[in-house]
């Protein structure tokens, strides 16, 4: 198959990737895969021929890379490609990208025709792989000028109303005279690539040296722009940034890995987006918000206000024991800010989770025996403590007009309405409004609930109304001592939750090959090779035994696994969770030290395969450390060096 030819600015970039080491010449690369009973074609063998080996990223290798090479599997190793079959097409695996730390792997058809898949079904990337190198050899020459690049979606109508702009004049960037798909404005301060996708909402996009030069070329929105090569959402009117917070992200394999106080973050006072590398690499600190240590360090001061409450109700409160209920009512009115959402770190949701459980608990025990059905976002228990639905409380407690959200003011006002009655010798009531003091602990602490679509979301999760009895918390809680308790150790609970997702039952009962002693001892060889002391007294500390029983009452599908590599993995997760919770040093530097062994189980196969799969791993790990994120941004690329 003849292919296209490239152009000088595609070739003299290529000269400039890195070429790993994999067989190129197309009789042996045929030999191999016959043998090997995967389809050839001949757009197959060329690709490998011209093209095999090449490998180069934008941004960082974990932010933008690619790798072509039919000579290596989806594992990132040398091995044979996958096999594709859609419809009566065969696709070969013949390519790998990473974008933000996810793997996907490229597929070609016997055209020559090159597809990603997702869901069992090809989505196309290009049509040949010239046209792919073409595009990429564009993007290297944007990134040789800057590093970050504003980014946004066209419609058609502008994107014609640009081009044929006489004062713009833009200049064609390919040789394709009625098909060209990349154009540039006069000063290359802006690109705009034209999509050409059927039925798209969007035409093309916009790539600009920043947001005023879209301005300048009539292109601005009221939207948020985007970033390339680093994902980010950059609105250059309130001068904000969302990025990721890259310092609890660490890469290992051509992986990424996030830390359980990983979340996105929203930095302020950004006026270039030309500056987002520089938080992405430490360069520029990030201020992340703590929401929840910094409630905790209020919480002894806390007062309660003779403004907000009648002097006869703080009486009442305090007599029965529960004025916290109302110091939290107060606090939430004095919160300035709204819930962060999509910014709750994992360990954040974890709290949020197990105070909303306790919270579904108290209400599905107050309305034990009631044929009413309930709704656990709007819960009304007026009928149980026979009292009217309708109160306008809002008159009698300002530090409810006081509050700018809406649900943060029901449940306050359904909370402060039952204490009321509670106070006026209404024993019902005394139960209903604490009720409620769950999810206002879940609000001081930051965390949200969010309805769309009959689905509830909060803690990380979501499930649908109708389904919230499965959510209740099986046993009573201490909410303030649990929370704390749930945060100090936030990633032994973050390592206990990702231990229960393991699908268990799927596993299979292949015997192991090797015992676990042998496990044990090359873990400890890991260890050590990062730099642990496994004499030191902080090992002793752990309680073996404790942790084994506490495994089993989390699964206890794993007892009939004792012994294996699998139970090996998952006591020394949970170690290095605690070592973590206790800040060891080396702990902290590699938080994420066994995240890809509990990947390997969450991505199930045999037991053979898990131990061949760990062997590399450990091997690995032994040559090269995991990298912190942040610091990875900060080595040279091929679009640094050139």
């Amino acid at each position: 198959m003849k292919s296209n030819p490239l152009s000088t600015r595609a070739k003299e970039w290529i000269q400039l990737c890195d070429r790993r080491t994999t067989t190129t010449d197309s009789q042996t690369v045929k030999r191999v895969l016959q043998q090997n009973r995967i389809p050839v074609f001949q757009a197959l063998i060329d690709f490998q021929e011209s093209f095999g080996g090449l490998s180069y990223s934008f941004g960082s290798w974990l932010n933008h890379s690619w790798t072509f090479d039919v000579m290596m599997n989806s594992d990132m190793d040398c091995g044979i490609p996958k096999v594709f079959k859609h419809k009566d097409t065969d696709m070969v695996e013949c390519l790998h990208s990473i974008s933000e730390g996810i793997h996907t792997s490229g597929y070609m058809d016997p055209t020559g025709k090159l597809y990603f898949i997702n869901s069992e079904n090809p989505y196309p990337i290009a049509n040949t792989i010239e046209e792919l190198l073409e595009k990429h050899a564009i993007y290297y020459s944007l990134l040789r000028k800057q590093k970050q690049w504003a980014v946004r979606s066209l419609y058609e109508s502008e994107v014609a109303a640009w081009l044929s702009n006489e004062e713009h004049s833009p200049i064609p960037l390919e040789s394709r005279p009625g098909d060209c798909k990349w154009w540039q404005s006069r000063d290359g301060e802006l690109v705009v690539h034209i999509d050409g996708v059927a039925g798209a909402l969007y035409a093309a996009k916009a790539y600009a040296a920043d947001a005023a030069v879209l301005r300048q070329h009539g292109l601005s929105s009221s939207l948020s722009l985007q970033g390339f090569p680093f994902a980010c959402y950059f609105d250059p009117k309130k001068e904000t940034v969302e990025l990721e917070n890259a310092k609890e992200m660490y890469g290992f394999n051509q992986r990424l890995y996030r830390t359980c106080n990983y979340s996105r973050v929203t930095v302020q006072q950004v006026k270039d987006i030309k500056e987002v590398p520089l938080y992405l690499s430490g360069q520029k600190d990030i201020c992340v918000k703590k929401r929840i240590e910094q409630f905790w360090m209020k919480i002894p001061y806390l007062t309660l206000l003779e403004e907000d409450y009648d002097s006869s109700l703080i009486a009442f409160a305090r007599q029965i024991g529960d004025d916290m209920i109302l110091k939290l009512i107060s606090y939430t009115a004095d919160m300035t800010e709204a819930d962060d959402r999509n910014r709750r770190t994992t360990a954040e949701q974890n709290v949020d989770r197990l105070l909303y459980q306790e919270y579904l608990r108290r209400m599905s025990l107050l309305m034990e025996g009631q044929a009413q059905g309930v709704s656990p976002l709007y819960f009304y228990p007026a009928h149980i403590a026979k009292l009217p639905e309708e109160d306008d409380i809002e008159n009698d407690y300002c530090v409810i007009k006081r509050m700018e959200y809406s649900y943060v003011r029901f449940i306050s006002k359904m909370a402060l309405f039952y204490m009321k009655c509670a106070q006026q010798g209404n024993d019902a009531a005394v139960q209903a409004y604490r009720v409620y003091e769950p999810l206002l602990l879940m609000y001081c602490l930051g965390g949200y609930i969010l309805k769309e679509h009959g689905f509830i979301e909060v803690g990380g999760g979501a499930f649908h109304q109708s389904g919230w009895r499965l959510l209740i918390g099986t046993e009573p809680i201490d909410i303030y001592r649990r929370a704390i308790q749930a945060w100090e150790r936030r990633n032994w609970e973050h390592a206990m939750g990702q231990i229960k997702r393991i699908k268990w039952a799927e596993m299979s009962d292949e015997q192991p090959r090797a015992s676990d002693e042998i496990w044990e001892a090359a873990f400890s060889r890991m260890e050590r090779q990062v730099g642990i002391d496994l004499s030191e007294p902080v090992f002793r500390s752990v309680d073996e035994q404790q942790l084994w029983a506490d495994l089993l009452e989390a699964c206890p599908e794993l007892r009939n696994l004792q012994g294996t590599l699998d139970c090996c993995i998952c006591e020394r997760y949970l170690r290095w969770a605690a070592l973590l919770d206790c800040k060891h040093p080396i702990a902290v530097k590699y938080p994420c030290l066994y995240e890809p062994f509990i990947e390997m189980l969450h991505n199930g196969n045999r037991a053979g395969e898990r131990e061949e799969r760990t062997r590399r791993l450990i091997a690995l790990l032994e040559q090269e450390s995991m990298l912190n994120y942040a610091e990875a941004l900060r080595e040279p690329t091929v679009n640094d060096t050139a």
